[in-house]
Parts: structure tokens; C-alpha cells; sequence
């Protein structure tokens, strides 16, 4: 995993460059949508629709494609971003594990929300889709790519990145408030519960820096909190 280091002020130019070009590409987007529509009001795609799944993976791989080349351009061994060859018997507990761990954190995260910031709408979680077996496999797939994407862009890289900028602490503050904001579509309520969430995500993935279990734990949580 690569750490915080003396950094000279052109390399902190050129990570800020990095990340501000990941914040254009993956975060503003759906974040001025929501300040355009109003929080709440979802990602406008209608998941019963297979065109809709297959443009969500879409979306997903547009975003994670071009982070994969900063990430890659960065010199960085992959490695360093949390990409090492899975490991079905180390790998697949822990996916179980980050799902339940998000289960509970997200239970506890939207009591405290709803206790301490009641004026803000509750979170949509949405449902699953009603329709055949080829929309269900297309919704399954987009779920996945969506988490691949999320987790790669938040965890493996931007958080990586910000701490070498910044150090620990605020890099899991910036990736959480981004992440947060991120997720403002859902409603206000929904952002600052995925950020107090994923403050502690960050930090778990900082200690355990294999970025597939968090993939597969994201996929199989949203699986379960919608249908």
C-alpha cells in the first residue's frame, strides 16, 4: 500500500491535478444533479428496463476506465492501489464479512442521522427490479460494475492518492465527504449516512488493503438492502 511520504511540490501539483480530475469525472456528475433535480430524487434510470442497466454499466466503466489509466500513469505498482490476485479462501470471507460490517455501520449510521438531523429526507433505497431473468442478470451486473467502480475510485485510489497529499486522517475525511456527496441523489440523509459509513470503511481498508473483497461486500450489501 503506498503511504504518506515527503512529497515535492510539483508531485503535490501533479496528485492534485489526479485528483481533481477524478472529482470532475466521477463525483460532480451525480452531485450537481442532485442540487439540480433535489436530493432524493434518484439516478433517473428505471432498473426493470434492461437499457437502463446496461447504460448504468456504462456510466461505471466510463468512470472507472479513465481512473485505472491515472492510477496506472502514476507509476505505482498496482499493488500500491489494493489490486492483488484474489484469493477465493481470504477474499470471499472477507467480502461476507465487509457486507455485514456495512449492514451494521449503515443500521447505526441512519439512527444516528434520523436522531440528530431529522429535518433531512430519509434515505430511498430503492428496489429490485420486476422483470425477467435477462433484466435480473443485467441489474446484477450493473450492481457489481457499480461497486467495482465506486470502491476503485473512493478506496483504491482516490484514498490512497489524498493520503499521500494529505495524510490519514484527512484523506478519509475527503474520500468520505466526496463519497457522501456522491450518494446526495438518494437524499441528504443518504450522502451523510454513506459518509460516516464509509469514514470507517476507509479506514478498515488502510488496514487491509485488498480492494476485490471490498467489491464483492459493496455488491453483495446493495443486493440485500434492495431486494
Amino acid at each position: 500500500m503506498a503511504t504518506r511520504a515527503p512529497i515535492s511540490t510539483n508531485d503535490r501539483l501533479v496528485i492534485s491535478a489526479e485528483l481533481g480530475a477524478v472529482i470532475v469525472l466521477a463525483i460532480l456528475p451525480y452531485t450537481f444533479a442532485a442540487l439540480y433535480q433535489g436530493p432524493g430524487a434518484g439516478t433517473g434510470y428505471d432498473f426493470s428496463q434492461i437499457r437502463d442497466c446496461l447504460y448504468a454499466c456504462v456510466y461505471a466503466l466510463q468512470v472507472m476506465i479513465p481512473t485505472l489509466y491515472i492510477a496506472w500513469r502514476t507509476g505505482f505498482p498496482w499493488r500500491a492501489f489494493g489490486i492483488v490476485p484474489f484469493r477465493f479462501r481470504v477474499d470471499l470471507p472477507l467480502a461476507i464479512m465487509i457486507a455485514v460490517l456495512t449492514f451494521i455501520l449503515g443500521v447505526a449510521a441512519q439512527v444516528l442521522v434520523r436522531k440528530f438531523a431529522w429535518l433531512l429526507p430519509l434515505a430511498d433505497r430503492g428496489t429490485a427490479p420486476v422483470g425477467n431473468t435477462f433484466t435480473l442478470v443485467a441489474y446484477t451486473l450493473c450492481i457489481l460494475l457499480n461497486a467495482a467502480a465506486e470502491e476503485f475510485v473512493i478506496k483504491s485510489y482516490f484514498l490512497v492518492r489524498m493520503r499521500q497529499w494529505g495524510g490519514t486522517a484527512f484523506a478519509i475525511f475527503m474520500s468520505s465527504a466526496l463519497f457522501g456527496f456522491y450518494h446526495t441523489y438518494q437524499g441528504w440523509a443518504a450522502g451523510l449516512e454513506v459518509g460516516l459509513v464509509n469514514c470507517l470503511m476507509a479506514w478498515l481498508y488502510l488496514k487491509v488493503p485488498r480492494l476485490f473483497p471490498f467489491i464483492l461486500g459493496h455488491a453483495f450489501y446493495n443486493l440485500f438492502v434492495i431486494w
